[in-house]
């Protein structure tokens, strides 16, 4: 049983990309690292698994589809995933406090 699984998944963010479809598989307790340059856009194909919807293809957590092609299956926040960004990303005017409580 696939932990997650992109299925052709594409998402454009930003113009001028081209959306290339990604597949793969991730099973329990194993790690991957999608890696380039800055501005090779690999930024879209994170953001379809917890934050939006891919433009094409299917997002499956524990064999249960939560995205296809532009639908929303499952809301985010019943993935029982988390991400770790990059940069940044903190809401500067909030403590840690008054952002758990309001989850």
């Amino acid at each position: 049983m696939s932990t997650l699984e992109f299925d052709d998944v594409s998402k454009r963010l930003w113009q001028p990309y081209r959306p290339i479809p990604l597949s793969f598989q991730i099973e329990r307790g194993e790690r991957i690292a999608i890696h380039g340059p800055s501005g090779s856009a690999r930024q879209p194909y994170f953001v379809c698994w917890r934050l939006v919807t891919p433009d094409e293809g299917v997002v499956r957590i524990a064999n249960r589809d939560v995205a296809a092609s532009g639908r929303l299956l499952v809301e985010p926040d019943s993935r029982n995933l988390g991400m770790v960004f990059q940069d940044l990303a903190l809401w500067p005017h909030l403590t840690v406090y008054q952002i758990s409580n309001s989850l």
